[in-house]
């Protein structure tokens, strides 16, 4: 889960996304376009995908990778296109060679492509004294520029962007998570990606399971997620997204069940419930994308599952998930552990161990391919 860590590219041997700086300005030629967007807003419930830090992978290592998700059958291919690197040298330099080799590569698969739109160079506005790349941009205006940028370059080539990563964490939106800000980037962004490709569909940020949480100064550390879509939509979001983005880890929990703290059961079944906010500001024919749901099996790390109760757990998932007519695809983190340190659960997420070898879940997975 990416609560805890700002990313994950150590995993694929890279540096960490969110702070990581490209390498000096280049060019690559993208391949044909494969127009693999059309119908993606309503992309029948439970079309699975990975995510992983890809746009840290190159060559030969990029296309044993996406082997790998061909052979598992996922459609979707969710990895960071981070505006800090793309623009790391200035508003007018862009580097676009490592997106432009995947976003080629996964169409030559035919896997549809989510680009998570994120974090700000440190050229553009952000708020005062965060010098972070997860800072978030306090003028929208140039986000926007960025996004419409880019969905012009991968017009029919990205399906589908997602407006940052867990926007409700102060981990991903420094300083402090910010729903009013966050609903100005959307509207601003929303209509910059659909000016450059209409058929691209647009998605929330996805949002981290979380109760609000304020630190001494009453600066949020954590906002509620149901909350979080409650005051996009009183800020005027409505018709500024194609889908709503959520997180729905539950771990150790199984999916399902009545616990109202539960992220999955905030879906639906919680007396606030972010499908009951969405019908009722008009919004019942547009679906809840998982862009992130898995579960760990650190021994060491709380919330742990053995991989055996892992493999169960991802199966309930996506059993279920199909049954939702509102649910969109969803995104399983990770293909592979990251590593073997039990210090940090992060390293093992994976649906396969840091050898390659296979746990349980990646059976669990591969049997619902569709």
């Amino acid at each position: 889960m990416l609560t805890a860590l700002l990313v994950v590219a150590a995993l694929l041997g890279g540096p960490l996304s969110a702070g990581a700086a490209p390498s000096a300005p280049g060019t690559v030629v993208l391949g044909p376009a494969t127009v693999l967007h059309r119908g993606a807003a309503t992309a029948g419930n439970g079309q699975l995908g990975l995510f992983e830090d890809l746009q840290y992978l190159s060559g030969p290592a990029l296309d044993r990778r996406l082997d790998e998700y061909q052979a598992l059958g996922v459609r979707w291919a969710r990895f960071q296109l981070l505006w800090a690197n793309v623009q790391r040298w200035g508003p007018t330099s862009f580097e676009w060679g490592p997106t432009d080799e995947l976003v080629t590569k996964l169409g030559q698969r035919g896997i549809r492509a989510l680009a998570v739109v994120g974090t700000t160079p440190p050229w553009a506005a952000r708020t005062p004294g965060c010098t972070r790349d997860t800072c978030a941009p306090t003028d929208p205006a140039q986000l926007a520029a960025f996004a419409r940028t880019a969905a012009t370059r991968y017009a029919g080539r990205i399906a589908a962007y997602e407006l940052w990563n867990e926007p409700n964490t102060a981990n991903f939106y420094a300083p402090a998570p910010d729903p009013v800000a966050y609903t100005r980037l959307l509207r601003a962004t929303y209509p910059a990606i659909k000016r450059a490709d209409a058929q691209a569909t647009v998605v929330t940020g996805g949002l981290a399971p979380a109760i609000t949480v304020r630190d001494a100064s009453g600066a949020a550390q954590t906002v509620q997620p149901v909350d979080f879509v409650a005051s996009i939509y009183a800020h005027g979001g409505r018709g500024n997204f194609d889908a709503v983005g959520w997180h729905p880890y539950c771990y150790a929990q199984n999916p399902g069940g009545s616990d109202p703290g539960s992220a999955w059961v905030q879906l639906y079944g919680s007396p606030h419930n972010v499908r009951a906010l969405m019908v009722a500001n008009g919004d019942a024919g547009k679906k809840i994308w998982a862009t992130e749901f898995g579960a760990h099996t650190d021994p060491a790390g709380e919330g742990y599952l053995s991989e055996t109760a892992q493999a169960t757990y991802l199966g309930s998932g996506i059993d279920q998930w199909r049954t939702y007519s509102w649910a969109g695809p969803m995104i399983l983190y990770q293909l592979r552990d990251r590593g073997t340190d039990t210090a940090d659960r992060e390293n093992f997420f994976g649906l396969e161990r840091f050898d390659g070898t296979h746990k349980p879940g990646f059976a669990a997975v591969l049997s619902r391919r569709r």
